[in-house]
């Protein structure tokens, strides 16, 4: 379900492209959270600026799988230290140069959290994600 943020027209369309609301004629960004959505870092008023940062990263490596829909990123990572991730192929690290380009804070964490949500989304659709991200907000 698609919620244009003008008019509040509600339309069952899928938003994995680009689309204009049929009602208002507003143009609906792919990757924008949506209200009623689960926050991925934190709903805290102190944690604002970083959760900021996590939708553009998130968004920044979802514009780069539109960019590359070919693209087989691959990654490694150490599986008892939670940050540490690297890329084994040169798409990977085109993905993660476009994720970090995307801030100028970010840590390894971070980064980790954010890759697996990409990748997820990459694999599921963006409006799975979405619907999941409403019914954790619950």
């Amino acid at each position: 379900m698609i919620i244009c943020p003008k008019c509040g027209m509600e339309e069952e369309r899928s938003m994995d492209i680009q689309q204009v609301c049929q009602n208002c004629g507003t143009v609906l960004r792919k990757y924008e959270w949506e209200s009623g959505m689960k926050s991925i870092f934190s709903d805290r008023p102190e944690d604002k600026k970083l959760e900021a940062i996590c939708r553009n990263m998130v968004k920044a490596g979802m514009n780069w799988y539109d960019k590359n829909p070919n693209a087989k990123p691959l990654f490694e990572h150490n599986p008892t230290v939670f940050g540490m991730v690297w890329d084994v192929n040169s798409d990977g690290a085109s993905l993660k140069k476009a994720i970090l380009d995307s801030t100028d804070d970010c840590s390894g964490a971070l980064f980790q959290e954010i890759l697996g949500t990409v990748l997820w989304i990459r694999s599921n659709g963006w409006n799975r994600y979405v619907e999941l991200m409403r019914e954790a907000r619950r």
